[in-house]
């Protein structure tokens, strides 16, 4: 369940990290997750196929109204292996919407990192 934590943009404490660090990171990611690492990452296929495969299926995501959201465009319950996103910005996912797809892969960090 979103709980205030989430909703009020308090987050997950994560460690600093460089840039040099984020990018080795994110070329892993790309590795394990795509063939071609010098595609744009299929941010859609990750939230609705690879990261559920990953997790058991244990991963689910869960879009939400935006008046349930308010300016949370998206959050993470690690602990229960949940994404919420909000409609408004799941549905511009859709249409390859670049802030979302950022927003989404921000997201994709707590299910990844470990």
């Amino acid at each position: 369940m979103l709980n205030n934590l989430h909703l009020y943009n308090k987050g997950v404490r994560v460690k600093p990290r460089s840039k040099h660090e984020i990018r080795g990171f994110a070329r892993l990611v790309r590795q394990h997750f795509q063939d071609d690492i010098h595609k744009p990452f299929d941010v859609l296929n990750c939230l609705e196929i690879d990261l559920p495969k990953a997790t058991a299926y244990d991963f689910s995501f869960e879009p939400k109204e935006k008046g349930y959201m308010k300016d949370v465009e998206a959050s993470v319950s690690p602990d229960d292996m949940v994404m919420y996103i909000r409609q408004d910005v799941f549905d511009a996912l859709y249409n390859n919407d670049s802030r979302a797809r950022f927003t989404i892969a921000h997201e994709f960090w707590p299910f990844v990192h470990a």
